[in-house]
């Protein structure tokens, strides 16, 4: 038996496992940091070595990241088959009391057909985006006018967002999302992976958070290239407040996303901010730094004139 919250101990780590149960996946960040709880997963899934390996994953299908992550790989890979049941396929077992009061305190909600029918929610009531506003196309740096790579620091443990959005040269206030390098490590080691980003896409500049760390974040950019070009942001307003300008772009049809870019974790990000606020794992720190990028690309130019 092993616990999710000791992702990098034996045996989680280095197992070799041909067989393997993981229970309740999408409420491991309940129980530690998501951070935590997807290193964990990893473990796990890097130890599965042994030969014809197999995992039997059961869980309350919750919208979490690593149910979302089962379902891509059901639908583009057929690597993963996808069981569901109804709380009724097992009345048998159960009080017919308990039966009452899941009955009473779903029945008619969104929730009655995850916690009763078993059926994965992909759509979070309230959202601000949804799967049909994704879009995907190829992209090369020639197709580009702009480039700004966004980077959202953390205040704790947590995954440093790093993200570069582009501004596509052939069509009008239309732009993509490039890549996703958000990564759980050390200022030394986010800002290297920050500046790369930037050099891989020749990014006009970064959009820095300055809230968590002020000049900190910027010197240590700069600790990683001297003469990395650097914008400290001010966060005035709530995550999801910043979000809905892009948001609106994603509406109208304006944003793509880069293929085989592996944006799944930030698209889970994107589905589960609503107008009142994060409701996934963790933090959203891809978005905040992909908003940090669009933002900076889609706000008007100063003009300057004299009379």
């Amino acid at each position: 038996l092993c616990s999710a919250e000791n992702a990098d101990k034996p045996p989680l780590r280095g197992g070799g496992f041909d067989t393997a149960w993981p229970d309740e996946v999408d409420s491991w960040g309940a129980e530690t940091t998501s951070t935590k709880a997807q290193k964990a997963w990893d473990n796990l899934t890097l130890s599965m070595s042994g030969g014809d390996s197999r995992m039997a994953v059961t869980s309350t299908p919750k919208p979490g990241r690593i149910v979302a992550e089962l379902l891509r790989r059901a639908k583009e890979h057929g690597d993963v088959e996808i069981t569901t049941g109804s709380t009724y396929d097992n009345a048998a077992n159960l009080s017919p009391q308990f039966i009452k009061d899941i009955e009473l305190r779903f029945k008619g909600t969104t929730l009655e057909r995850q916690e009763i029918y078993g059926e994965v929610l992909t759509e979070v009531h309230g959202a601000m985006w949804w799967p049909e506003l994704f879009q995907y196309r190829s992209c090369d740096l020639d197709q580009l006018s702009r480039v700004l790579v966004g980077c959202d620091p953390s205040g704790g443990g947590d995954m440093i967002g790093i993200v570069a959005v582009g501004e596509l040269a052939e069509v009008e206030n239309e732009y993509i999302v490039l890549d996703d390098w958000t990564l759980h490590g050390s200022p030394a080691t986010w800002a290297r992976r920050t500046v790369e980003l930037c050099e891989r896409w020749q990014a006009d500049h970064i959009a820095a958070e300055r809230n968590f760390g002020g000049a900190m974040v910027e010197s240590t950019i700069r600790s990683a290239a001297l003469n990395a070009p650097v914008r400290l942001e001010t966060a005035s307003l709530g995550k999801h407040v910043r979000a809905e300008p892009t948001s609106l772009l994603y509406e109208q049809s304006k944003f793509w996303h880069r293929e085989d870019a592996g944006l799944d974790l930030l698209e889970y990000e994107l589905l589960h901010m609503t107008k009142r606020g994060y409701v996934g794992d963790g933090s959203p720190n891809r978005l905040d730094a992909m908003v940090w990028a669009a933002t900076g690309l889609t706000k008007p130019r100063k003009a300057w004139g004299f009379v």
